[in-house]
Formats: C-alpha cells, structure tokens, sequence
C-alpha cells in the first residue's frame, strides 16, 4: 500500500521523528480539519511533530496542501488514511523517507466491566426451554408472598386456635375483592385485621384510607366521604376531594360503620351497589375504585331488627364478615402479647427491657380484660411507667388494676351503696391487699380494716 501524493510526487518528511499524525478523514479526535467542498470531500493535513511552525519547505507544504480524491483511495471497511512515525527509512538528499501510510483498522467494541461479568455467570434454563429458574419476576413474586405472611402474623399475634381461625378468615378475604364487615368488641384489634386485609390483598400498593366515623357528625362525615365543590356550603373555599377518590385503587376502613345516619346510610349504599358517588355541591357522578372493609362493635343484626340501620345495607356490607375474638377467648395469646409489647413500649420510653415473673403473668391471666387488647397494652405501659428498676411483678400490677377497676362504673343498682361497694371491688381487685386498698382509697390502713370487718368482707383479704 503506497502512502499519499501531494502534486504526484512521493511526501518526504525531515530527518526529525515525527509523532503520529492525526486522521486525515476527521475521524479522529482533535484530527484532521474536515472541508466539504461540493460533493468532494477535502481534508487539510496538520503536522504535529514538526514544532510549533513548519520551517522546511516540505511541511509548509504537506501543511497547506488539500489531498482530493483521498476517500475515494480509502480502502473499504476503513475509517482513513493514518500517517505513523519510523525511526528508520532510506535517506534522501540527507533526509528520511516519508513514513509509511497505513491502513487504520477499526478496534472491536470493548464491552463494560459489567457486561463481562455478566457474561460469565452460568445461564441456567428450565428443561422445557421457558425462563431462567433465577427469574426476577418470580423472585419478586416470592419474595412479596414472604412479606405479606409476614405481615399477617405480625397485624395478628397469637398462638391459640382462635387467632389461627382469625388469620385463615383474613387470608381468604384478602384473595377475594369484596366488601368485608369486622364484627367484634371494642379493642379487639378490627384496625388491625383491616390493615392486614390491606396488605395481603392485591390492593397493597394502593393507599390504606381509615375513617371513623363514630368521631364526625352526619355533615361533616358525608363531605370527608364524598368531598365537595367550591361554594358549596359555608367555609368550602376551594375543591376538596374525598376519602373514596382519595383512597384511589387501594382500600377504605370505615371503622364504627353502624353510628352513620339515615341520609348517609341512603347514599353509602348507592357507592356500593354502583361504585358511583358525587361531591357534595356537584351533580357529576364519580367512580369509586377503592375496597370497603368496615368494621362495628355492636350487633347491627339487632340495630336492624330495632329498624336503626337499613336491612339493605345490611346485607350489602356482610358480603364476607369476620369476627375478631376477645382477649378472653384467646388468654393463651396474652403471653406473646406481652413478650412482643414489652420490649416496643421500653423502646419508646427509652428504658431498659425488665424480666417478667411468672406471678406477673398469671395476675394477667387473671384478669377478665374487658377492653381487650386495647387494655392490655395500655395496662403494660402503666407499668413500665411506674416500674423504678428489677423484674415485673404482680405487686406492680395490682396497683395498675384496682385503679381501673375502681374508674369503670359499677354496675346498676349499686349506686347507693357508696363508698362501701368501692371497698368492696377494692378488695377484689388487689387480691385483698388491705395497705394497696387503703392507698387507693386514701384512708388510713386501720380504717379500711374497720371497715373490712363491720362489713364482713374478712374474707377476701389475703393472710398477712
């Protein structure tokens, strides 16, 4: 291959090295300068070995010359013409030959770091030719099953048969897209099981809304329900949008759903029969794409036979009802319960885990807890708060207890009695501890003991 002509005579260089000259097609990075003159394509050689100014008559030469014609000679497949540096060459009139013109060959591509390790890891292929037994997508699919298991065990704790029976309901009303009713007593954890129907369900990354609707009157719960136009009441200065377009494709608690009134029974069961609703102020009717999972503590099959809640919208809410057992149906979950609770609520008073004494939790089997888990953990922090340093123990409990007792009313007829039923649950609620009962009471410890005797309650006091 013969180098390039410049007015058909052979370029000589001087007897200097000359360092790599740049691509002559423009190729090249700071290369050659690049000139479309026409449909012809010029290219103007630049010396960059030769000092900063060309002194021989050759390089001013080779410098200002135009080569026509040059992609035309440029063998195919390349990217141009590439002058290299020779240390040697055969002399002429005392000066080297011109370098060698060769033929720039094109580099194969250089794959990345992270291809080639890529590259190298074994492709592991199912025998029936489908995806890799490494899928992502199923990886992702197990890994999202783990996590909302562990989610339902985490919403619902317990070991006794009971809450294995309130974890299998939750997980066949999670895989089923209906309306769910919670029934069951205050505290008992119907929030909870919701949540959990939430997070197990295929609604998950969709926003969990809770109302309640015990807390807000019939006007002010129909506009946080439906939402409202601008001016369409007093203090409606802009448009707000509501729980169910808020609550969007995920899903809507309405806890104490029996405490509504008539007019928004009426309209409620329009969103669920049409999935349709409009704001308050507008006659545009709006999807609603949200579940509804609601949730009551009393027994809405005797507030509907009481005519105090629509038969209708009865039926349409008990599509799948759940009942959430009582803390007393499930004692032999109180042990877990305070196991998993005692450390979180250390944790957030910022005090030290404490041992519990088996006397503490037989004192908490005891207990009839009629405000269920709620109760209990209330209960525990009570405790905790109070607890100086050692173990928990049930003379700490005690204390906790009476003044609970003590608060709840007591029952109907026995008003008159006063102060001596006072002393009486008293009694009951420390085990007979006449020095705890005369704290609680604030009475001297031999006036409760007068009183214990004149009113023959000898008896429940412990032996001391």
């Amino acid at each position: 291959m013969t180098p390039p002509c410049v007015g058909g005579a052979r370029l000589e260089l001087p007897a200097r090295r000359a360092r790599v000259l740049q691509q002559i097609d423009g190729g090249g990075r700071g290369g050659a300068d690049r000139r479309a003159v026409g449909r012809r394509s010029e290219a103007r050689l630049r010396l960059r070995g030769g000092g900063p100014r060309a002194r021989s008559p050759d390089e001013r030469r080779v410098r200002s010359s135009r080569i026509a014609g040059l992609r035309q000679a440029r063998p195919p497949g390349g990217r141009g013409w590439l002058l290299r540096s020779v240390d040697t060459g055969t002399a002429v009139d005392g000066r080297q030959a011109a370098p060698e013109c060769t033929r720039r060959r094109r580099r194969p591509a250089r794959r990345s770091r992270r291809r080639r390790r890529r590259g190298l890891r074994p492709r592991t292929h199912r025998p029936g030719g489908g995806r890799r037994i490494g899928d992502p997508a199923r990886a992702r699919a197990a890994r999202g099953g783990e996590r909302r298991a562990e989610s339902l065990a985490r919403r619902v704790r317990g070991v006794s048969l009971a809450s294995a029976l309130l974890r299998a309901r939750i997980a066949t009303a999670a895989s089923c897209d209906v309306t769910v009713l919670l029934l069951g007593e205050t505290g008992t954890g119907k929030s909870a099981a919701a949540r959990a129907i939430h997070e197990r369900s295929a609604r998950a990354s969709g926003p969990f809304v809770h109302v309640d609707c015990a807390a807000l009157s019939a006007t002010v719960l129909e506009s946080e329900l439906f939402g409202h136009e601008r001016g369409s009441f007093t203090g409606a200065v802009a448009r707000r949008a509501g729980r169910f377009e808020v609550a969007g494709e995920g899903t809507i608690f309405l806890d104490e759903i029996g405490e509504i009134s008539d007019s928004l029974q009426s309209k409620f069961l329009r969103v669920l029969e049409e999935r349709l609703f409009e704001r308050v102020g507008s006659c545009v009717s709006q999807p609603m794409r949200a579940r509804v999972v609601a949730a009551t503590q009393v027994d809405l099959a005797r507030v509907v036979a009481e005519e105090r809640f629509r038969a209708d919208l009865y039926f349409r809410l008990r599509v799948y009802s759940i009942r959430v057992p009582s803390l007393r149906e499930r004692r032999a979950d109180i042990a877990a319960l305070v196991r998993h609770a005692v450390p979180r609520l250390c944790a957030e008073l910022g005090r030290p885990v404490p041992a519990v004494q088996p006397s503490f939790l037989d004192r908490l089997l005891a207990h009839p807890w009629p405000g269920n888990v709620r109760e209990l953990l209330h209960t525990l922090e009570a405790v905790l708060i109070r607890r100086a340093h050692g173990p928990l123990q049930a003379s700490a409990l005690d204390e906790v207890l009476a003044e609970v007792d003590l608060a709840r009313p007591a029952p109907v007829g026995t008003a008159a009695l006063g102060s001596d039923e006072q002393l009486r649950r008293a009694l009951i609620a420390t085990n007979g501890n006449v020095a705890l009962v005369a704290r609680i009471l604030g009475v001297p410890r031999s006036t409760a003991r007068y009183r214990i005797k004149r009113l023959g309650l000898s008896h429940l006091t412990a032996r001391e």
